[in-house]
């Protein structure tokens, strides 16, 4: 079968946006001292306002192409659109049972058609917003620690 080069320059299109909005949300990030946004900034607010808005967008038309098509794999949109299928799934923190589907499917396809990394980090993903533990340990969260006086 032939790559679906269509769908591979989309998945690349809406990878690299997804890319480029976080990255204008790392100034932020650089100035802030413990490592966390104020969320004080009106600039700050809109590019985490527009954040939301991308992975809504790029979550709801993930979904319907794994409805559709199923998970995008190496053989259908080559490594490249592979990788970016999984960037956007792993970014969909919004829908968590979408998540553990695009999980669930990367887990059934032959290891040869999924990065072992990507399903690596998606299983630790879904694993947070279950409540579980890590398995793999890729996930960070950001606490406060509080500090004996």
């Amino acid at each position: 079968m032939p790559i679906d080069q269509e769908l591979r320059v989309e998945l690349l299109r809406r990878a690299e946006q997804d890319q480029r909005t976080r990255h204008a949300l790392d100034r932020f990030l650089a100035a802030s001292p413990d490592g966390r946004m104020a969320g004080t900034d009106p600039e700050e607010g809109r590019a985490i306002d527009r954040l939301g808005e991308i992975d809504a967008a790029n979550t709801g038309w993930l979904r319907a192409i794994v409805e559709s098509r199923g998970w995008p794999t190496r053989s259908l949109v080559g490594e490249d659109g592979a990788r970016a299928a999984w960037l956007l799934a792993q970014h969909a923190d919004e829908d968590p049972d979408f998540q553990l589907r695009c999980l669930e499917l990367m887990s059934c396809a032959d290891p040869a058609e999924v990065d072992a990394v990507n399903l690596a980090y998606l299983t630790d993903r879904v694993q947070l917003a279950l409540g579980q533990e890590q398995t793999f340990g890729t996930q960070m969260e950001w606490r406060r620690r509080e500090v004996a006086a």
